[in-house]
């Protein structure tokens, strides 16, 4: 603020004080330059400003007082009464108030609407009557000096409110896992997110600016012209996937998502395309085929097992009953093991049956298991083995 210049009789001058108040940095700089201005043409001891027009008043804004203030009335009813007062007699520069002892009311008017009202406390204020219109015309300057403060503090919130909102959207898109790549009209390149710059391995100074058809690779601007003219032809969302060779080495499917992209106003402005890497889908889907074939490969071959299994063990079953003829000792020894292998096999077919059903989220029922049974079965199985490699095999069950 520049430093205020008096004439030679004492007065600040109307032009400096207009300069001077409209290169205050804030409201309280431009309320204490209009307190000087007032106290150098009346003797004054108070000045409250009171912000708000006939709709919206009493808001109380700035106060000062001299070193030896005055007795203050009670400040927190007088707005309405002030602004009562100024409205009825509709005054259109300063007046003495009518209930408040040696006061001068100043409505201050930006654009001719109320911004608020100045009170000055100050002795001798008819003898000083001559200098009211300077007084009239320094108040409303220092009304539009705050008008222009809030505009410009408005200005300065929208800004920030503004930045605030980029700097969200860069974050959201710097921290996605897919790519985020955004077209003008023209092709140019105008959004690449650092998801697109880890996918395709380009930097984001080398793609930024320039047309697709130049900086991407073949395959991935062929895929992007396809999208281009499926969009083109009223889809509204379109997908599209290229094999992209990563610096040589190998290559990998990339799936690309494109929109149109649009303003406000619904002009369209270019598309925008998301992208990602597709190998563990696919390798999601292939697992699932091999597991499918695996399930149909266990169902079938335990099917088939089936027929000459039962063939087995119904002719083992007709040698053991001798309906085919008397069986020695050794040869009815050697049924059992043939009718118990078959039964073997039978479980092992149940088994993988079993498996199948459960890989299609069939339930099994669970039940209990005597393991001295089942040590037996296997004991019974071994016997003869262990008899030809002369191995004698004892039991003991608790």
């Amino acid at each position: 603020m520049r430093t205020p210049q008096y004439s030679d009789s004492g007065i600040l001058d109307v032009v400096h004080f207009f300069d001077s108040v409209q290169k205050c940095a804030t409201e309280e700089d431009a309320f204490s330059a209009f307190c000087e201005y007032a106290r150098s043409i009346v003797e004054m001891t108070h000045c409250t400003f009171w912000r708000g027009n006939s709709g919206d008043k009493s808001v109380y804004m700035l106060e000062w007082h001299s070193a030896v203030p005055a007795p203050k009335p009670k400040w927190k009813s007088i707005p309405d009464q002030l602004c009562n007062e100024m409205l009825s007699k509709e005054h259109d520069c300063c007046f003495v108030s009518s209930f408040l002892e040696n006061t001068l009311v100043i409505p201050v008017r930006v654009f001719n609407q109320y911004a608020g009202v100045l009170v000055l406390k100050a002795d001798h204020l008819m003898s000083a009557k001559q200098e009211w219109h300077k007084l009239y015309l320094a108040a409303n300057s220092f009304g539009s000096c705050l008008i222009h403060h809030e505009q410009v503090f408005q200005l300065q919130e929208q800004e920030e409110l503004l930045t605030g909102t980029k700097e969200y959207l860069s974050d959201v898109l710097e921290n996605m896992v897919h790519g985020v790549i955004s077209l003008d009209e023209t092709g140019r390149i105008t959004t690449y997110s650092r998801g697109a710059e880890l996918l395709l391995e380009l930097p984001m100074k080398s793609v930024i600016g320039h047309n697709y058809k130049i900086v991407f690779p073949k395959e991935i601007s062929a895929v992007i012209d396809q999208l281009k003219k499926r969009i083109e032809s009223g889809l509204v969302v379109v997908e599209g996937e290229a094999d992209y060779v990563l610096q040589g080495t190998y290559s990998i499917p990339i799936k690309f998502t494109a929109s149109l992209l649009r303003d406000k106003k619904g002009k369209e402005k270019g598309i925008v395309l998301v992208c990602k890497d597709s190998s563990s889908v696919k390798r999601l889907v292939a697992l699932q085929e091999l597991r499918k074939m695996k399930s149909d490969f266990l169902s079938i071959a335990s099917h088939e097992f089936k027929t000459p299994l039962n063939l087995i063990t119904g002719s083992a079953g007709l040698l053991d009953e001798e309906i085919v003829g008397p069986l020695t000792d050794k040869q009815r020894r050697l049924v059992r093991l043939v009718k118990e292998g078959s039964q073997r096999l039978k479980d092992l077919i149940t088994d993988l049956l079993d498996i199948t059903r459960l890989e299609h989220n069939v339930s099994c029922a669970d039940e209990q298991l005597n393991l001295s049974d089942v040590l037996g079965e296997v004991l019974i199985l071994l016997e003869q083995q262990a008899l030809q490699k002369h191995i004698s095999i004892e039991t003991q069950f608790a």
